[in-house]
């Protein structure tokens, strides 16, 4: 992604990303990248919003201001900086090993930048290089998307090809040693590609960290990708509406709820096949295990009818979504609303629809087989390759990302995360903030994108409230990418009455056990 350009007198034109400096050659239509922002230890954050203003062959200057906000306080910082890069006479890391680190779109946040310039100063063998050579960008068609349900498939289908590419190299040897940010990824969650992690983290005590995250993001007992921050997905409402195990709804009482309290109309916007996969991913463990596949089961036949009799065929398309379907408004009193479908990444999303809804301090399980609690997706993850560099190396950066500094750092960027006290230090500066009249009128939806002026006074329950709802996350919400396209391609045989169930359970059980196979 390009940030700014500079024309050197000699007519060569260099432009800024989020990898470092490259060079243009306009006669090839070619980029060359001179200079990474891995040869160095400042942040890559500040540098790649930075201009450069001089270039030679031993070194540039970059200058500019970038602007840094505490997530809490509505004081931007104004920072104007001059960075003057020379080549080293001797580089203070030669003859370290070069632990590679992928993230898609070869980026990461300024905390997790910070966490890789912390381990490379600490480490005397070791130095870790942030790579982007599988650009999820490039996997994904654009092409014919109208709608929601267009969008979510075609981010699946590139998740299967970037799972299977990621999958190829490990297996060869030749992938990246770290992987961060690929929970949605969930193809390679097998000890054939990643490393089980637990042993390493059997001393984390649940009384400091939220424990049953750590364990919700285990795939047969095993866990290969680490959530080091998380999302909360579920239906924040008043928990009134909650069913007999008061954090979710069976299907039964899901249906209740949509037809009384929301008048028919449903707040997840999927439609049946995608919606059906969503049920099926938070269950999963319920007809997957141990690498076999069993859907002759009574769960699996209640979401599936279900989803078949109370769900609308396809999500709207965009074109013809306007501002009052989706109720896309300025809320400016109090509960206006009675729930939303969210997807929460911290602690301002939870407050801004805690603001917007009536008595919405709870946050539900979508409808289930059990009445289970609310899902977590992965906001921060990190794995390690079976074949990694070394093993041990990388488990001291995945222990860098628990450390007290970093989650501090993470939490007060408004993400929820593991470690408990660091949470709830974050809550309170939150909580402390939007009780002011300038935070109450900076409330942000960012699913919206709308600001919510806010008459909702929150206190230390709000917190509490919000670390009950995270107890009561049992399960990631991250799917397997080739076995959640065989679904979107058999089910709706059954949705639109072609066949009966009985029959493309039998097809979907074959297609499914014979992918798994293949991997073992």
């Amino acid at each position: 992604r390009l940030v700014s350009s500079y024309n050197d007198s000699d007519g060569k034109v260099y432009i800024t990303s989020t990898q470092g400096i490259s060079l243009i050659d306009i006669d090839n239509k070619t980029t060359e990248l001179i200079f990474s922002f891995n040869q160095c230890g400042v942040n890559r954050q500040y540098l790649k919003g930075l201009d450069i203003v001089d270039f030679s062959d031993d070194s540039f200057l970059l200058c500019g201001q970038y602007n840094s906000m505490d997530m809490f306080t509505s004081q931007f910082v104004n920072n104007y900086a001059v960075v003057e890069f020379k080549k080293a006479k001797k580089n203070p890391h030669a003859g370290k090993k070069i632990i590679e680190l992928y993230a898609p779109d070869g980026d990461v946040d300024t905390t997790i930048s910070d966490a890789i310039i912390r381990f490379n100063e600490e480490s005397k063998k070791y130095y870790i290089e942030l790579s982007n050579r599988y650009n999820k960008q490039a996997y994904i068609n654009y092409s014919g998307i109208k709608s929601l349900d267009d969008y979510d498939s075609a981010l699946l289908r590139a998740d299967a090809k970037m799972g299977n590419e990621l999958a190829m190299d490990i297996m060869n040897g030749v992938g990246p040693d770290i992987l961060m940010n690929t929970s949605s990824l969930g193809q390679l969650n097998n000890d054939n590609y990643l490393v089980d992690l637990s042993p390493y983290l059997q001393t984390l005590d649940s009384d400091k960290y939220f424990t049953n995250i750590i364990n919700g993001a285990k795939s047969n007992g095993k866990l290969y990708q680490l959530p080091i921050s998380y999302t909360i997905e579920g239906i924040q409402t008043s928990p009134e509406y909650a069913g007999k195990t008061k954090i979710g709804f069976t299907t039964d009482e899901y249906k209740k709820f949509l037809s009384e309290t929301l008048n028919g109309k449903d707040v997840i916007e999927s439609g049946q096949a995608l919606y059906f996969a969503k049920l099926f991913n938070e269950m999963s463990e319920e007809f997957i295990v141990d690498g076999k596949v069993d859907l002759n089961n009574r769960k699996f036949v209640d979401i599936a009818e279900y989803v078949n009799d109370s769900v609308q065929r396809n999500s709207l398309a965009w074109d013809i979504i306007d501002d009052e379907e989706v109720e896309y408004t300025d809320f400016t009193t109090k509960g206006n609303k009675t729930a939303c479908y969210c997807n929460c990444p911290g602690i301002s999303g939870y407050l801004v629809k805690r603001a917007q809804i009536k008595d919405g301090i709870a946050i539900l399980g979508i409808p289930s087989s059990d009445g289970r609690g609310p899902a977590f997706g992965t906001g921060v993850s990190v794995a390690v390759s079976k074949n990694a560099v070394n093993i041990d190396a990388c488990i001291e950066f995945v222990r860098i990302l628990l450390s007290d500094e970093i989650q501090d750092k993470l939490v007060m960027s408004d993400k929820f995360v593991i470690n408990r006290e660091s949470l709830r230090n974050g809550c309170r500066a939150a909580v402390d903030y939007f009780n002011t009249k300038e935070g109450s009128q900076n409330m942000f939806d960012y699913v919206a994108g709308t600001y919510v002026t806010s008459r909702t006074s929150f206190t230390t329950e709000d917190i509490d409230n919000l670390e009950k709802i995270i107890l009561s996350c049992s399960k990631s919400n991250a799917s397997d990418a080739a076995i959640t396209t065989i679904i979107l391609e058999e089910m709706p045989a059954y949705f639109q009455g072609q066949k009966e169930l009985t029959k493309v359970v039998i097809v979907l059980q074959d297609r499914m056990q014979k992918v798994l196979d293949e991997r073992v």
